[in-house]
């Protein structure tokens, strides 16, 4: 849309961007922008007219933390399906899903865990049978305990992704029927030691500044024999030999400044988004718009799929920001 550079960053401590020594003292949101300043301050010579930041999901996070410490550093930021939690444990997600959707369809959801559970002994052996065939490793939480958390993670992932509710087996169904279904959703391997791994440096960023989520246990104590059911399980699993203790002093900060500060931010969610629950909150007192995108998830709520009438009310509102005429393709 705007015939622009694009500069993609991959995030300190993720994928190929460590350092030798995996010191995590030096993972935090302040390091984290600051690298994003540094690059900016690098290309500022070659690229001289505006800038613009965007990303997705947690790249969305990242874009309200950097445009929160250099502010000057870009003219419009564009987070899409981008959290801001409220805590360590955000229970706004609980609300969301006891209340998104049709009750028939929350009613499925509730039902396809509970046989889940019931079925326990033969869908662990289908799951140690697709972890064999996939070579999926599970030393750090164990098979059983993996499942657990999987299956409490079902509602959160089929409403994150775009689950259909008439694709949720029903209560004829078998248990390889279940399984299969349950892995297209849910897959158990977001638990496997592989992805615990590559998923590290984002859970210590959550269990040190940036919040995140757990699973509300209260209809499922009687079903969960692996994990303590006096709290909560909590969805951060902090890379080995580190700890984080939880300090709120910086999203306590975003969010007032979000409300009062953080102008020419075009804030982009998905209406059936898990994620959604989490929002920057509107306000009338920044020059910003949000856009809420019906039946949108995380994975397609973009300006690419919005209408026609909320596309060209969204690239109008760029147009005035960036003080050029932006035309639809």
């Amino acid at each position: 849309l705007l015939d622009a550079n694009q500069v993609i960053v991959e995030h300190r401590y993720f994928g190929d961007s460590k350092p030798d020594s995996l010191n995590y003292n030096y993972l935090n949101l302040e390091q984290a922008t600051a690298d994003l300043h540094r690059i900016r301050a690098l290309l500022k010579s070659i690229y001289t007219n505006k800038w613009l930041s965007t990303g997705i999901s947690k790249g969305g996070s990242t874009t309200l933390f950097y445009r929160y410490f250099y502010p000057e550093d870009v003219e419009v930021s564009i987070p899409y399906v981008a959290p801001l939690a409220n805590a360590y444990e955000d229970r706004r997600i609980y609300h969301f899903l006891d209340t998104v959707g049709t009750l028939d369809c929350r009613t499925k959801i509730d039902s396809l865990q509970d046989k889940l559970f019931q079925n326990r002994t033969q869908v662990l052996a289908a799951l140690e049978s697709h972890s064999t065939t996939n070579d999926w490793q599970f030393e750090r939480l164990g098979l059983a305990q993996a499942f657990e958390f999987a299956v409490l993670e079902f509602p959160f992932s089929f409403w994150q992704w775009g689950g259909s509710c008439e694709d949720i087996p029903d209560h004829k169904a078998d248990v390889e029927e279940l399984v299969q279904y349950f892995l297209d959703i849910d897959p158990v391997s977001m638990f496997n030691d592989e992805s615990l791994d590559a998923f590290g440096p984002h859970y210590f960023q959550a269990a040190n500044q940036m919040g995140y989520y757990g699973y509300e246990i209260e209809d499922f104590k009687n079903r969960l024999l692996t994990l303590d059911t006096t709290v909560n399980p909590h969805c951060s699993f902090l890379p080995k030999g580190t700890v984080a203790d939880f300090d709120d002093s910086l999203l306590t900060k975003v969010h007032q400044w979000t409300q009062t500060e953080a102008d020419q931010f075009l804030y982009i969610y998905g209406g059936a988004d898990t994620w959604t629950a989490c929002a920057v909150t509107p306000s009338t007192k920044v020059d910003s718009r949000w856009f809420v995108l019906p039946n949108r998830h995380h994975g397609d709520a973009r300006i690419a799929n919005m209408s026609d009438d909320i596309r060209a009310e969204a690239l109008a509102i760029l147009s005035r920001w960036l003080k050029t005429e932006i035309k639809d393709k």
